[in-house]
């Protein structure tokens, strides 16, 4: 998510006020990935397997930690995880920025800063639009699954820009057809759908447009599928680059292998998600709120009391 105000927030000092917000969220990277990628790179620029090459994030000043679990488990998805952050408020795995029997809505700090203070906002993803992480900033769905009421809710939404991989389920169900690109269009959106078509919008965009990019580009939509098809345990044929994606490197994969193939009982995988605490960087004005231990609920909270939403 990324936000811009135009003026001053209404609480804090004016030094402490960020003008603009970026919200960065690495879906499953918690510190055993950041490391891995360090290892990795190092072994890529120098040939060294133990040597590091530090992420740019892992520079940054303020480094804090977040615990993830949500009200049903201690090893939650990206839906609820990814409520907690966006409006700071606790649900079931599976359920987007609603309480858990949906009777409760919650107001998210994306649409707090659009409302409240008149925020330009935009909401940029690698994956589907309206997948889980992206969607809990604009959409209140009690499943994740929802995708076609997720794509209705972001074009309501009013944000200013959207970019990402294509609508997920985009006509909705065969007894209620709807083109959510053609609802997006009749809603004042300049929609593109390949690379050269997004190309040519940001080039030609006036200031103040709203714009939805979603690519669909072959080239993608074949790296979407292999992501997929490396995070769901399908290792085969892996090579020396794609051993990122499991948090791992070399010499601790042999040995590894190594055990399973004597049937010792231990799995290289879990069956979903787990409940590692995942580390939070911050740079900029106010950053050093971030520091410490804390619950993923005050992400949110931080961000309110930064930019003076209530």
């Amino acid at each position: 998510m990324a936000a811009t105000g135009e003026g001053g927030a209404q609480g804090g000092s004016a030094a402490m006020v960020p003008k603009y917000v970026f919200l960065f969220i690495g879906d499953g990277m918690s510190y055993p990935q950041i490391q891995a990628t360090a290892y990795f790179n190092g072994a890529q620029q120098r040939g060294e397997e133990s040597t590091i090459e530090r992420v740019s994030f892992m520079d940054f000043p303020v480094i804090g930690s977040q615990y993830t679990y949500d009200s049903t488990s201690f090893c939650p998805d990206s839906a609820s995880t990814a409520t907690s952050i966006a409006s700071g408020r606790k649900t079931a795995s599976g359920v987007i920025n609603v309480s858990p029997d949906a009777s409760e809505r919650f107001e998210t700090i994306a649409e707090k800063l659009k409302r409240q203070l008149g925020y330009k906002v935009g909401v940029l993803t690698s994956v589907n639009l309206n997948h889980a992480t992206p969607a809990a900033f604009y959409a209140h769905q009690q499943s994740r699954k929802n995708y076609c009421e997720i794509g209705q809710e972001l074009i309501a939404s009013g944000f200013d820009y959207f970019a990402g991989g294509g609508l997920l389920n985009p006509t909705g169900a065969s007894d209620n057809r709807i083109d959510l690109y053609e609802a997006a269009r009749d809603a004042g959106y300049e929609v593109a759908r390949t690379y050269d078509e997004g190309a040519a919008q940001v080039a030609e965009a006036e200031t103040g447009s709203l714009m939805l990019t979603a690519c669909e580009d072959e080239q993608l939509r074949e790296a979407y599928e292999r992501t997929v098809a490396v995070g769901a345990g399908d290792q085969e044929d892996m090579t020396q680059e794609e051993y990122v994606h499991y948090g791992t490197y070399e010499p601790f994969t042999v040995t590894l292998t190594h055990l399973l193939n004597r049937k010792s009982g231990v799995d290289f995988s879990t069956c979903a998600h787990s409940g590692l605490t995942v580390p939070v960087f911050a740079l900029g004005a106010g950053a050093e709120v971030f520091d410490g231990f804390y619950d993923n609920t005050e992400i949110y909270a931080k961000l309110a009391a930064l930019t003076g939403v209530a």
